[in-house]
């Protein structure tokens, strides 16, 4: 297995570019792509990421082989689906996350 630092971002930066979007925001230990088909969130150790498919997107199945086949199979990380999540527009125009963990 690769030596990952802690909070890997240059690989999630990697394997981002290699999907061909990039890094719109950090928040914390959540990742927020270019676009919000997904999430990415740092797991417990170095090496593992949570995976989180907007509600929205009906492609999930294929769009999750994707994304393990890059960040699993070519980087090497381990990842874990985390559910499903939704957005709305928060009464003082902050973006709102509901995580729905496991659907």
């Amino acid at each position: 297995m690769k030596a990952f630092p802690e909070k890997p971002l240059g690989f999630i930066k990697q394997g981002l570019e290699e999907l061909g979007c990039g890094l719109s925001y950090v928040y914390e230990d959540l990742i927020f792509p270019d676009h919000t088909a997904y999430l990415i969130q740092f797991g417990e150790e170095n090496h593992e990421i949570l995976l989180y498919m907007n509600a929205e997107v009906e492609s999930r199945e294929d769009l999750y082989e994707t994304f393990s086949d890059v960040f699993a199979g070519r980087i090497g990380f381990s990842i874990c689906y985390g559910g499903t999540f939704s957005l709305s527009q928060g009464e003082d125009e902050n973006l709102n996350i509901e995580f729905h963990k496991g659907t």
